[in-house]
């Protein structure tokens, strides 16, 4: 996947360009559908309430990252049905995903994932989280060690 342009004002908000960015760092983060769906409609009625002007995708960033670092979701579990609402490969194994979770810090999945799987602007991510590049950067290296050989790719 390219990097996603979310360069957007709220003026007129287009949901659809958030739906899959949103959709994905919920999945990979709570791996639950049913919350996953939450988190996204919850986020996207955050993101439809900001003033015009606002630089959405930093929002989009910063709002769904507080959402999940609150979620009191410790438990992470799959989903039987993942085809069913999400564009996803049928063939995609998750479970080294399940494994990975355990390891690393919600800090550090949330780096990763708007960096590296959904691959949003840097400069947006640090802004939105209100970290250094450096600690950016830092927190993706150590979860891509925890990774290990574990990791892999999605297009």
């Amino acid at each position: 996947m390219d990097n996603v342009d979310l360069k957007l004002k709220n003026d007129p908000f287009d949901v659809k360009a958030f739906v899959r960015p949103l959709s994905l760092f919920f999945f990979f983060s709570l791996m639950n559908e049913t919350k996953s769906i939450h988190y996204t409609i919850k986020t996207i009625e955050k993101l439809k309430k900001l003033k015009p002007g606002t630089d959405i995708g930093k929002m989009m960033i910063r709002i769904a990252s507080e959402l999940l670092t609150k979620s009191n979701s410790t438990e992470v579990y799959i989903t039987k049905n993942v085809g069913e609402f999400w564009i996803l490969p049928m063939d995609l194994e998750l479970g080294p995903w399940k494994e990975f979770h355990k390891k690393i810090s919600k800090k550090e999945l949330v780096s990763l994932l708007w960096g590296l799987v959904i691959k949003l602007p840097e400069d947006d991510i640090t802004y939105a989280l209100n970290i250094s590049q450096g600690t950016h950067r830092y927190r993706i290296s150590s979860a891509l060690k925890q990774l290990g050989s574990n990791t892999f790719l999605l297009k």
